[in-house]
């Protein structure tokens, strides 16, 4: 009788300290990673606007506080970082636009990296428009023939050519020339 009161009262304090022992695991650390969590989707998706909300009347920062200030301080430096990015983006693209001549910057693969409004004019369209040079040049929808058009990129990228000097005559514009 005695040892059955004893042992129905330590399986109740067992399972009320297991209780307490998940909830206490629950909202010190499976809260803070799902919070943790849901930002990271937010952000994977491009919103680097939303931050971690952290709890400013414990009277103790652990390690999955100091990790939220830490995500949070991430962001705002990424935020930070993009604007000036595209700050600086835009001073490039002005001052390249200020160019009276008509200016485009390729990639190996004839993609158009920077073009200014000039070039975009010459070639007779909307700006950002067109991905590829071969499109805005010749309007073709592959790169240029080697054996009719000397193509810039093929001879300095593939050909390793240092300097080169073509001139371009737009198939679709035969009155205009890109030097």
């Amino acid at each position: 009788p005695e040892s059955l009161k004893i042992l129905a009262i330590s399986s109740i304090l067992i399972i009320i300290a297991i209780i307490s022992l998940g909830l206490l695991i629950r909202r010190w650390v499976l809260n803070p990673i799902n919070k943790i969590s849901i930002v990271s989707s937010e952000v994977s998706n491009g919103n680097l606007n939303v931050r971690i909300a952290t709890n400013s009347g414990t009277y103790f920062k652990d390690e999955l506080d100091n990790l939220i200030i830490t995500f949070n301080q991430m962001l705002s430096n990424m935020q930070h970082n993009i604007s000036e990015i595209k700050n600086n983006e835009a001073f490039l693209q002005s001052l390249v636009d200020s160019i009276p001549d008509g200016i485009r910057v390729l990639d190996k693969h004839y993609n158009i990296i920077l073009a200014n409004k000039a070039y975009y004019r010459q070639v007779g369209i909307s700006q950002k428009k067109c991905l590829k040079c071969y499109q805005a040049s010749q309007k073709a929808s592959e790169p240029c023939n080697p054996e009719t058009i000397q193509c810039p990129i093929r001879e300095i990228f593939y050909n390793h050519k240092k300097s080169l000097n073509v001139i371009h005559q737009f198939s679709a514009y035969p009155q205009r020339h890109l030097s």
